[in-house]
């Protein structure tokens, strides 16, 4: 079984941007982003997971090496 950390990094790499609410449904089928917004801290202190905001003001995640400025 993929670590949720695994299913999130997944999820960004798919749609890139996607919002903690979005990865939430994508990782455990609820939309709840507390679920994930932990998690997504946890991978951007690492390197794995940028966390910004998008165009719309929502925070979006990318992926380290897939982000577009």
């Amino acid at each position: 079984m993929k670590s949720v950390a695994q299913r999130i990094l997944e999820a960004v790499a798919r749609q890139p941007g996607i919002s903690s609410a979005d990865l939430s449904v994508a990782t455990h089928g609820v939309r709840k982003q507390q679920l994930v917004n932990e998690e997504c801290r946890l991978l951007e202190r690492a390197g794995k997971l940028i966390r910004r905001p998008r165009p719309d003001g929502i925070i979006g995640n990318y992926l380290p090496w897939r982000v577009v400025s």
